[in-house]
């Protein structure tokens, strides 16, 4: 039996493509812009008009996306906050943190304190954070050596425990060479 909530891998591209937009004002590099630009360009190609239409009906009715008509016989289709969302839930794995060229030499620590009644977003949080490299400082600490702010906001809020976490820059810790190794940095 198919979910309600899911959606076709037309419709997943569709949501995906269009967070293209949305994700190149988090590149940080020109050089990542163009990429995705590129790839966003030879998906479009690649879909089967026919299901095209379909899908982006079946987006608009769901309230995934917004279509806006103009004038010229055209029509501008982006995404609503629903929409967005439910393309993040797609991409929540493939976050990752740049290394950075040179290491600044400060550490970026994440603290929670997630209540027991969100246990699940609270394991949930805890194991993106292993997946993106995080060392685990303690049970609810962690930590990492690259800049990492935009990607902790977005995993916070993808979670909607943003108010439970805390992010911090530290300059010296105890036993640095250990992390040091760790990270290799």
């Amino acid at each position: 039996m198919r979910k309600l909530d899911s959606l076709g891998p037309i419709s997943r591209k569709i949501l995906l493509l269009l967070l293209g937009g949305v994700a190149l004002s988090f590149s940080r590099s020109p050089r990542q812009y163009f990429k995705i630009l590129k790839d966003i360009k030879k998906d479009w190609r690649a879909i089967d008009r026919r299901k095209l239409h379909y899908s982006i009906n079946k987006l608009s009715k769901t309230k995934f996306v917004k279509i806006l008509e103009k004038g010229d016989g055209f029509a501008s289709l982006t995404l609503t906050n629903k929409g967005k969302i439910k393309a993040f839930s797609y991409k929540i794995e493939e976050v990752a943190i740049p290394r950075m060229a040179k290491w600044d030499g400060k550490w970026r620590f994440i603290l929670f304190d997630i209540p027991e009644q969100r246990r699940k977003a609270r394991n949930a949080l805890a194991r993106v954070l292993k997946r993106m490299g995080f060392y685990q400082f303690q049970k609810s600490v962690f930590m990492h050596p690259f800049e990492c702010r935009v990607e902790i906001d977005f995993v916070s809020n993808f979670f909607g425990v943003s108010a439970c976490v805390s992010f911090i820059v530290a300059e010296k810790i105890d036993n640095e060479s250990k992390f040091r190794a760790y990270f290799e940095v």
